[in-house]
């Protein structure tokens, strides 16, 4: 099994800690990961992404250009990195921010995280909402190895955040629902 996800959004959505709480998760599983993070570090609301790999052998070549999963965060995502998707990949996303998803030969899922995120009282959980229903897509690790990764991924001084963001990550587990291809 080999499995690479793209993260894809901007700065302050969350991007980066969606991909280390999967790459964390997999580890705590016995499973081979690389985590690579990009930003555009001068302002928030930039360009963010993150690709993570997720592999039962070792990780030959972290660097990849066609993911199997690839989740945009909103509109603007959407539009540059959809249309680079290979043949048969998935798409996950955001479909409180994306209203156009560009045609494409791939499966879609939409989710609406950040408004699913703000019913629950959790607005600054939409990513966690988002990689619950990736895990729901591509179930490459368990939700209890989420439990263990979260207050890592999170950090010492963010920790107590976990209960919230694992909550979060349940509400898009079980929200996630395919998009037809005449619909998008």
């Amino acid at each position: 099994m080999r499995e690479e996800f793209h993260f894809r959004g901007s700065g302050g959505q969350g991007i980066l800690l969606m991909g280390l709480v999967l790459a964390h998760s997999a580890l705590k599983e016995g499973l081979h990961v690389s985590w690579i993070p990009s930003y555009g570090a001068e302002r928030r609301g930039g360009p963010s992404f993150c690709a993570v790999t997720v592999s039962d052998e070792p990780v030959d070549c972290p660097v990849t250009d066609q993911p199997t999963l690839l989740f945009t965060m909103d509109q603007r995502a959407a539009r540059a990195y959809v249309p680079a998707l290979r043949p048969g990949a998935v798409l996950v996303y955001n479909s409180s921010l994306v209203s156009e998803v560009p045609a494409g030969d791939f499966t879609a899922y939409g989710v609406d995280a950040s408004n699913l995120a703000a019913e629950a009282g959790l607005a600054p959980t939409a990513n966690m909402v988002a990689l619950g229903a990736i895990l729901a897509v591509k179930p490459v690790v368990n939700l209890a190895a989420i439990t263990l990764a979260l207050p890592v991924a999170l950090g010492a001084r963010k920790s107590h955040l976990a209960p919230a963001n694992f909550g979060a990550l349940q509400v898009g587990y079980k929200s996630v629902r395919p998009v037809s291809p005449a619909a998008r």
